[in-house]
């Protein structure tokens, strides 16, 4: 149920920074369609940025940012509000569940919000694959955090979106549940940007970036 995967090019990027995240300097990177990327650095080190930017939250002041053939410096608010709903799942260190929707409608609800439905049996298969059949009906607070963060990601699932960036997504989780999130986004079949402080994290990519003051300072294939 996946959409097709898209690639994410940097071109010599740099962002204003500010309170939400350090700026980035001159960033320069290519990452292949259906890639799996960790973000590994201080929480300050510009990951952040870096995700904002692909998420359509943060405009680059000099450089471009590129997902597939979608330059985002050219998309206006609402070009950039349609690509976030139609081709971008995010992730962050809170679910952000409507805790009185059960689980079903919670990873419905974007959904629903952009006028769109799931074509039948898919949200069965979206459930099952995450884990989460059992759980369909229970209201989203009434579950584990471990729980909450699994239909967070059905959630995000939901779009078939090309590209998912995650912002330290299982920072709350045990060891065991942050590997079974991390397992979890290898599989989604799309574009990952996963930003973590934990180096485990580079077991479950096909690379490592790690940044500090906005910069990249390695790039590990």
């Amino acid at each position: 149920m996946n959409g097709t995967a898209a690639g994410i090019y940097f071109d010599s990027v740099r962002t204003a920074g500010g309170t939400a995240s350090t700026p980035l300097n001159g960033i320069s990177l290519s990452l292949a369609a259906g890639s799996v990327t960790a973000i590994i650095g201080t929480e300050d080190g510009g990951a952040a940025a870096l995700l904002r930017c692909v998420a359509g939250l943060e405009r680059a002041t000099s450089g471009s940012v590129r997902i597939g053939g979608t330059d985002l410096g050219l998309l206006g608010d609402d070009g950039l509000l349609a690509l976030r709903r139609e081709r971008i799942g995010v992730l962050g260190r809170s679910p952000m569940l409507v805790g009185a929707l059960s689980v079903q409608e919670n990873v419905e609800l974007p959904l629903r919000l952009a006028g769109r439905a799931l074509a039948d049996g898919e949200l069965d298969e979206l459930l099952e694959r995450t884990g989460l059949t059992a759980h369909r009906y229970e209201r989203a607070d009434s579950l584990s955090r471990a729980l909450q963060h699994r239909v967070a990601f059905a959630r995000a699932l939901a779009v078939s979106p090309a590209v998912i960036v995650a912002d330290e997504p299982a920072a709350d989780l045990d060891p065991a549940e942050r590997r079974d999130l991390f397992r979890l986004l290898r599989e989604s079949g799309s574009t990952v940007l996963l930003a973590s402080t934990d180096a485990t994290a580079t077991g479950f990519a096909d690379s490592a970036l790690f940044l500090a003051d906005g910069k990249l300072t390695v790039a590990v294939p």
